[in-house]
């Protein structure tokens, strides 16, 4: 039984995670107060480990015939890793709570924008902030669901303009800028959130490839 006919635009950023064409949005957890406490100390211990380990070389430069004891690097390198790997889980339960919560609303199809990750990545500024956002996954863990669930994954084409492109007349905005977090149309004045206005065009779009598990997914 199909809650919902129609089918659901997803757009991918990193203000927030997730915007859908629903209008529901979900938040980017690494803005969250948990999270930040977490790199806090994450920051913190890493300080630590980078002395011990800057100690524990000019130890062994000194004397190389006596080699010096490895246990309170290995203790800081525990702890360090300990966090990381407590980040790491916090963010793949909310990305797989995430996308159950859109396989509950049984839309009839799902369209996500195939987005240049590597390309992206280059950028030295969002580098950091793209690879906490985990789209790679995102994607992998909707298309498996959709799958499993007999609900058509789509994938837009990557050079498609989600965000330029205006839902209500078409027209093609080629100024607009990555700060513009309001879409204004220049040609009828339709005025929408950003990336609500890119999970329409995305939900609406004819140029889409449909993707199953059996297809080469990046």
């Amino acid at each position: 039984y199909r809650k919902d006919s129609d089918g659901i635009g997803i757009d991918l950023g990193i203000k927030e995670l997730a915007v859908l064409s629903n209008k529901e949005v979900f938040a980017n957890i690494n803005k969250k107060r948990p999270m930040k406490r977490k790199l806090r100390k994450l920051k913190h211990l890493s300080r630590i480990y980078s002395r011990k380990l800057k100690a524990y070389r000019a130890r062994k430069k000194k004397d190389p015939d006596n080699r010096p004891t490895r246990s309170n690097l290995n203790k800081a390198q525990k702890r360090l890793q300990a966090v990381q790997q407590k980040m790491n889980n916090t963010r793949d339960t909310y990305r797989r709570q995430t996308v159950a919560h859109i396989m509950d609303l049984y839309p009839s199809y799902i369209t996500m924008e195939d987005l240049n990750i590597a390309g992206m990545m280059k950028n030295r500024k969002l580098a950091h902030a793209i690879a906490q956002m985990q789209w790679y996954a995102f994607r992998t863990d909707a298309q498996f669901q959709c799958a499993k669930r007999g609900v058509e994954f789509r994938l837009a084409e990557c050079r498609y303009p989600s965000s330029k492109t205006c839902h209500q007349c078409g027209h093609v905005h080629k100024t607009l800028k990555l700060s513009d977090r309001t879409f204004v149309c220049p040609d009828c004045g339709y005025t929408e959130d950003r990336d609500l206005n890119a999970a329409h065009n995305l939900r609406d779009t004819a140029a889409y490839t449909v993707l199953d598990l059996q297809t080469t997914m990046f």
